[in-house]
């Protein structure tokens, strides 16, 4: 499967006829900054680990923040994350060493213990313009590897299961070492579960003066 950040592979477990859980290659992983210091005036300064799993992401302890990972703290959450994404982006340029347009943190992971006995981590992660992930996120749970087994916490085929705000979980795994540039890096696979919600057909009519799509995007 084609992505912005490359092509991914994935293999499904089916039984019974029945997918059950699909495990992808992510891209290859790395950490960018591993402890990098930005001050957050609602609680102060703290570190924050910045690494790629498909996109760059702020990495922090929900700790830190002076927050539990938990539903009732949500606006909570997405505000910390909101402003801790804006100063991350003011203190330090981030770039891919070999797609150079990947070149901004866009997501932030604040992660915290987990109550679930199944799962090692558990997070909240958002993105966009405050949008919460319904999963631990795959690309977040690949940046999160890399995080891991650059401070020695991981081994090579080591399972790690990182649960979300809402309980759904991933199982990951790092498969081996690679390297970015000059970044050395990981290659992870993650393990998840999807359920099918609804079916969508597109038709193009030759009619349509839209046909092909749209973009206002150079006149922003």
């Amino acid at each position: 499967m084609d992505t912005p950040a490359g092509l991914v592979k994935t293999q499904a477990k089916i039984s019974h006829d029945r997918v059950e859980e699909v495990t992808f290659q992510g891209v290859p992983s790395f950490v960018f900054k591993s402890g990098h210091k930005v001050l957050l005036p609602e609680v102060g300064e703290i570190n924050v680990d910045i690494a790629f799993g498909g996109n760059f992401f702020g990495i922090v302890l929900a700790k830190d923040l002076g927050i539990k990972v938990e539903r009732k703290n949500i606006s909570r959450l997405i505000y910390l994350g909101m402003r801790l994404r804006e100063e991350l982006n003011k203190s330090i340029k981030v770039i891919h060493p070999e797609n150079k347009y990947i070149n901004s943190i866009d997501s932030i992971e604040i992660y915290d213990s987990s109550t679930n006995s199944e799962a090692n981590l558990k997070n909240c992660v958002i993105f966009g313009k405050g949008q919460v992930d319904r999963s631990s996120c795959g690309t977040g749970t690949s940046a999160k590897l890399a995080v891991l087994y650059s401070k020695g916490k991981i081994k090579i085929n080591e399972e790690f299961v990182y649960e979300s705000i809402l309980g759904t979980k991933f199982k990951g795994h790092i498969d081996s070492e690679a390297k970015v540039g000059d970044f050395p890096a990981i290659i992870p696979k993650i393990t998840g579960s999807a359920y099918i919600t609804g079916l969508q057909q597109f038709v193009v009519d030759e009619n349509d003066p839209l046909r092909y799509g749209f973009t206002l995007k150079d006149h922003l």
